[in-house]
């Protein structure tokens, strides 16, 4: 099934979901360890990459289906994932975006080979990049709060509520993993 229903996440969707996940994940171990300046580019290039998948998949949101949460999930709740998810969506670009500002800022920015790609009506502006920079270092750390916020939610979805939030996401031979695993050990 490729498309969202009403009660369960396309592959798509889940394709979009997880291989961005993986990178945002990836990249934020990857920026904070990363100590050469051979690498510094590849982090760069691999955070267009990800800015292009993160506008691909907010078409592909805007126009799909979006799988209900259960009825009886508390408000509070409904509204704190929707707010988790909208500043995830506000991350998944402003990290990319303000990264790219830096870096054209710096005069630093990303190349494929001789094929530059600076970011359009940014020159060389220290003032600019050092701003970016901060924000690009602040969005990070918000960016791990509400992945950690994320992960939170679809586990209490899964462990406590017993629901099908967390499955619906999931690629299916994971879901039957943590069948197996939860039923030895409920």
């Amino acid at each position: 099934m490729l498309k969202n229903t009403p009660t369960q996440y396309g592959s798509v969707s889940r394709f979009f979901h997880w291989i961005i996940a993986l990178l945002i994940i990836g990249m934020l171990i990857f920026g904070y360890l990363m100590t050469g300046l051979s690498l510094l580019n590849i982090h760069k290039c691999i955070g267009m990459f990800i800015l292009t998948l993160a506008a691909v998949r907010l078409i592909w949101t805007l126009f799909s289906t979006h799988p209900k949460l259960p009825e009886n999930n508390p408000k509070l709740d409904t509204i704190a994932a929707r707010t988790v998810q909208v500043l995830l969506y506000v991350c998944m670009f402003g990290m990319p975006l303000s990264g790219w500002a830096m870096a054209t800022a710096f005069g630093e920015a990303p190349h494929i080979y001789n094929l530059n790609f600076p970011m359009p009506g940014i020159g060389i502006n220290q003032d600019l990049g050092s701003i970016a920079e901060s924000i690009h270092g602040t969005l990070a750390i918000i960016l791990i709060i509400l992945l950690c916020l994320h992960a939170l939610g679809a586990c209490k979805h899964f462990l406590i509520d017993r629901d099908n939030v967390l499955e619906s996401m999931l690629p299916i031979f994971v879901t039957k993993i943590l069948h197996k695993f939860f039923r030895r050990v409920a």
